[in-house]
């Protein structure tokens, strides 16, 4: 049965996306396996959250526009392979409220340089990540990104720096961290970073 080895690969209320049940049967001509497929949502084995996305339900719980959007381009099951930027590093690192702007995410699972992704009415901005991502480098890439977005010279408030820096020690994020992500930037990151006096502090 389709969802026997399902089972045994992802776990209840995770998104699973269609290419990923074909990576599963590769020897299944594809008419066969969307009939499978329809067979199994019909019997209620499996559930269909939007178009190319399904899950094994649970007796409680479902899965969220979130999950999925996390799961095909931020990370899942350990690994990493994207980060936030735009508004949501803003807000998060300089304690701004800025909404009504979609949430955006640089990914190494993204071959633009940006593309609007919209899930059930709500709308993800998806970008191409300048270089590979990673979990060893996921948090300083989301640092020298903060750095990318302020304009040149603009001064950050003191809590600010103190959300920084708690951040950059809790993360363990170093200096040879930083010069490398910045590489594959503009000047901006650095220059706004040294001009921040952050960058002196960064081990």
């Amino acid at each position: 049965m389709l969802t026997d080895r399902l089972e045994s690969k992802f776990m209840a209320n995770e998104p699973i996306f269609t290419y990923e049940i074909e990576n599963l049967y590769p020897d299944v001509p594809r008419s066969s396996l969307f009939r499978q497929i329809k067979e199994a949502v019909e019997y209620g084995a499996l559930r269909q959250f939007v178009r190319g996305v399904y899950y094994l339900p649970s007796a409680c719980g479902g899965i969220r526009t979130e999950d999925v959007i996390r799961k095909r381009y931020i990370g899942w099951g350990g690994k990493v392979y994207g980060t936030y930027s735009g508004v949501q590093v803003i807000n998060h690192f300089c304690q701004e409220n800025i909404t009504g702007v979609p949430v955006e995410i640089v990914t190494n699972n993204e071959t633009s340089r940006g593309r609007i992704v919209s899930i059930l009415g709500r709308e993800y901005i998806i970008k191409k990540s300048r270089c590979e991502i990673t979990a060893d480098n996921a948090n300083a890439y989301m640092l020298v990104q903060l750095f990318d977005q302020l304009n040149d010279g603009e001064m950050l408030s003191v809590p600010a720096k103190k959300v920084i820096m708690k951040f950059i020690s809790r993360c363990n994020i170093s200096r040879a961290q930083v010069i490398e992500i910045s590489s594959h930037f503009t000047a901006r990151p650095i220059r706004n970073l040294e001009m921040s006096g952050i960058m002196q502090q960064i081990a």
